[in-house]
């Protein structure tokens, strides 16, 4: 599960998420300085960063499922399963590694859109790594967003990484984005929601509905308290599952906030009250990675 989106208002960029897994999962934070091996590729070829990124990750890991880097681009990760597959031979004319490696990638090495599609051409997506056991490829798709809203989706396809343009700032699950897209013209056409409201091309809808209904409010509210407002309609109960009869039930665990102008990162575990909240200035005096708690 998950539902990622993006809106621009009062001249800043905040991109959100829901993490909808099972309840057992844990989270940390992390932070990775300029210059840092933060990973290597699949044949043991370390990797650096060239910019300085922050988010969450799994406890126990270092690959951010949500962050930002120091030059304001924003990225996101959700579960892609079912459509996309693995190659288990490398392509030696590119740089090869594996899914779970590329949100921090494209955040340690890029500052815009543009950046992304060039790098993406010189990426290629293996299965495993031969040196890592650890380092495996996951069915993840993203949502890379910059200081205009403009967002891209990147889908995996056979090793390859296919860069689509996503004017509606909106990201869930499978199916594909352009099966997405074709979905929302046929609700544009009838303007109806019908049926289990959390599979994602339900919540692909919904987030539109909600996304064209911000330039409406004149409240003085801020972003940050407009996107936990707008994802709490996104909550994903145990209640939920077992009414639509679904197995292994993914709930919503935690919703994020990333402001683009003032660089923060705002995080929020369901029913609780505290917001955990990180800037660049609070590892100004670090150098070497941080990995943080994240509080409830």
């Amino acid at each position: 599960m998950c539902t990622t989106f993006s809106f621009s208002r009062n001249n800043d960029v905040v991109l959100g998420r829901t993490m909808d897994l099972p309840k057992t999962h844990k989270y940390s934070f992390m932070y990775f300085p300029k210059n840092c091996h933060f990973d290597s590729d699949v044949l043991g070829n370390k990797l650096y960063t060239k910019y300085k990124i922050m988010g969450t990750t799994f406890e126990g890991y270092e690959h951010l499922l949500d962050g930002i880097n120091e030059t304001g681009l924003l990225g996101c990760t959700n579960s892609f399963r079912n459509v996309m597959s693995f190659p288990k031979i490398i392509k030696k004319e590119k740089l090869n590694i594996t899914s779970t490696k590329l949100l921090n990638f494209f955040l340690t090495n890029c500052k815009s859109l543009e950046e992304i599609k060039k790098l993406s051409k010189e990426i290629f997506i293996v299965e495993k790594s031969s040196v890592d056991d650890k380092n495996f490829s996951r069915h993840y798709h993203y949502m890379f967003t910059d200081k205009y809203n403009k967002s891209l989706i990147l889908e995996i396809d056979n090793g390859e990484i296919k860069v689509k343009e996503n004017p509606y700032n909106i990201m869930t699950n499978s199916p594909k984005f352009e099966t997405h897209i074709k979905n929302l013209h046929k609700y544009l056409e009838k303007k109806e929601l019908k049926g289990n409201m959390i599979t994602p091309t339900k919540r692909f809808l919904r987030a539109f509905d909600e996304l064209n209904e911000i330039n409406k409010i004149d409240e003085d509210i801020s972003n940050l308290k407009l996107m936990l407002k707008i994802l709490k309609k996104f909550t994903i109960s145990e209640e939920m599952f077992e009414k639509e009869l679904l197995k292994l039930p993914s709930i919503t665990l935690y919703y994020s906030a990333i402001t683009q102008k003032d660089k923060k990162y705002y995080l929020n575990y369901v029913n609780s009250n505290y917001i955990n909240e990180f800037s660049f200035n609070d590892f100004k005096n670090f150098e070497t990675k941080q990995i943080l708690k994240l509080k409830k």
